[in-house]
């Protein structure tokens, strides 16, 4: 609370599960009320253990009747397991560690099916290895951290963790850099309302969302090759350029070109490359 953070409590005990009700109502007792409290943890990786299930769903209608402002999340590396564990959790925390697959197309895939897994209301909680500047296990480098972020933003995740050893702590300011780009998108796909646009490419992902009188157009190319591209925007604009790249002097960068009646965006992205394109809308736009 003195540093504005907040915190999930797990109600298991390293591996083991939640043992009783009453250790789940001293928890409760204690930090319910904590302004630091976030969210309680029921579960996390219930496919290596098979034996949590019926403690956990007893521990998790306790707490929707002791303390039901509060969500409760599960983190679950096996899509195999998200139906079973889905009516039971407030929030689907996704693990993609490299160790559980956690590969660039593997984020996309586990994103995408726990949100179809989810029941209205329920939110989608990725969990991505942390860049770092060296290689450790389960990390990954700034580049390939950003584009995992992306591509966990753009299939539909509302919520973003990091995972990694102790020994972690150096890569402190590339993910001071990579969660000040997450805030930022993240304020434009909470507050920001979906926007459809067109794209010329099939091999690049892409999600886009209309907020403060611009479209932000996040675009990720997972190929190898450069990909050159053309966004259809459904409103006029009279301007465009590149969230990350425009800031960052080691960025790729190539210039984008907006058409003369500002509804086609044109770009090209390196492979590998994910980025923002942001396009400011017309005065004149009724909407805008």
């Amino acid at each position: 609370d003195q540093y504005h953070l907040k915190v999930i409590i797990p109600l298991y005990t390293g591996t083991d599960a939640p043992k009783s009700l009453a250790d789940c109502a001293k928890k409760v007792e204690r930090f319910a009320n904590h302004p630091a409290l976030l969210a309680w943890k029921l579960i996390d990786l219930p496919t290596v253990h098979p034996d949590w299930r019926k403690p956990a769903i007893e521990a998790f209608l306790y707490l929707k009747q002791a303390d039901p402002d509060k969500p409760v999340l599960g983190g679950i590396s096996n899509p195999v397991q998200y139906r079973r564990w889905v009516d039971f959790l407030d929030w689907l925390e996704v693990i993609c560690c490299p160790r559980s697959g956690g590969d660039l197309p593997t984020v996309t895939r586990l994103t995408e099916q726990a949100q179809q897994m989810t029941h209205r209301g329920q939110m989608v909680h990725t969990v991505l290895p942390i860049p770092a500047g060296r290689d450790l296990p389960n990390q990954t480098a700034l580049t390939q951290g950003r584009m995992m972020l992306y591509l966990a933003l753009i299939a539909g995740a509302k919520g973003i963790g990091w995972y990694g050893p102790a020994s972690a702590t150096d890569a402190g300011e590339l993910l001071r850099r990579v969660n000040m780009e997450a805030i930022q998108l993240g304020r434009v796909l909470i507050r920001g309302q979906a926007a459809h646009v067109m794209c010329s490419a099939k091999a690049l992902q892409f999600r886009a969302a209309k907020h403060n009188g611009a479209i932000f157009i996040m675009v990720a190319n997972t190929a190898e090759q450069r990909i050159v591209a053309r966004m259809q925007l459904p409103e006029r604009a009279t301007a465009a350029g590149l969230l990350y790249a425009d800031k960052q002097a080691d960025a790729p960068y190539t210039p984008l070109r907006l058409s003369g009646d500002g509804r086609v965006v044109s770009f090209a992205f390196s492979g590998g490359q994910c980025d923002t394109i942001v396009a400011t809308l017309a005065a004149d736009n009724p909407e805008s």
